[in-house]
């Protein structure tokens, strides 16, 4: 993982922790709520990775009682949480000249 100013949190897993420097230079980490939310989508990322790598051997599991793998539900919450928070990491600028993060940052009190 490359030196970064601002290190991921502690409480990522080391997959998670993994992602970080992948997204450091695209979202302004002084901003506290952009952090947090920098760090909750690598925290989903980690587990959507993670639900997928369970159902490589398939969605089904049991012998007589066929039932749905329960990381399909893993995987599908993490990927709704990921498409919600790239809206507000990676969205671009809008026709007044902020974006999605700006709006919520403000919204939020502020840097």
């Amino acid at each position: 993982m490359k030196k970064t100013h601002n290190p991921p949190p502690a409480w990522l897993d080391d997959l998670a922790k993994s992602y970080w420097p992948q997204f450091t230079d695209s979202v302004n980490l002084k901003d506290r709520y952009l952090y947090e939310t920098l760090a909750h989508y690598c925290g989903y990322l980690s587990e959507y990775r993670q639900a997928c790598d369970l159902l490589k051997e398939g969605i089904v599991i049991g012998d007589k009682l066929k039932r749905q793998h329960p990381a399909v539900v893993i995987k599908n919450q993490a990927m709704a949480h990921l498409m919600r928070l790239a809206k507000i990491l990676f969205s671009p600028i809008k026709d007044n000249g902020t974006t999605e993060a700006d709006e919520l940052t403000n919204f939020f009190g502020g840097k």
